[in-house]
């Protein structure tokens, strides 16, 4: 006697593929589009601590006023434009298996140069801290860091 249970193969697609259905009214992701380099402008870069033997650690900007950086993780150290003022930035820090993203409010002021500042959890707590810098470029393969006054 055979059970009752048995199921073919060939049927379990069938009811798989009647489980992965998406909403028809999604938005598109809408990206970022830089400005044009101006006396109006600003630029910011991410930043990267790079590890032989364990996951790199690296912090970037991921959004701009809710629109998406095209391939942002791979240009973190090429600098991206943004306009004076006020911007929602989304910055995100990971490594290896801990990734975060956190939204900043940041006042960007004109022709300076700013980078992402991050600290990974922090004080043993779960997390990732974020600030942004002023960048100088020096001699050092390291950037400075100051603090905007």
């Amino acid at each position: 006697m055979k059970p009752l249970y048995q199921a073919s193969i060939l049927t379990l697609p069938i009811i798989f593929t009647a489980c992965m259905s998406t909403p028809k009214d999604i938005t598109p992701i809408e990206y970022y589009t830089p400005p044009q380099a101006s006396n109006q402008t600003a630029t910011i870069v991410g930043d990267i601590y790079e590890r032989k033997y364990v996951a790199d650690t690296i912090a970037y900007v991921f959004a701009v006023d809710q629109k998406k950086i095209l391939n942002g993780r791979e240009n973190l150290n090429n600098p991206l434009l943004l306009t004076t003022g006020e911007h929602e930035l989304q910055i995100w820090c990971g490594r290896g298996g801990y990734k975060y993203t956190n939204l900043v409010k940041a006042n960007i002021e004109a022709n300076k140069k700013y980078q992402v500042g991050y600290e990974l959890n922090p004080n043993k707590q779960q997390g990732c801290v974020f600030w942004l810098c002023t960048r100088q470029i020096s001699q050092n393969p390291y950037p400075i860091r100051v603090l905007p006054s």
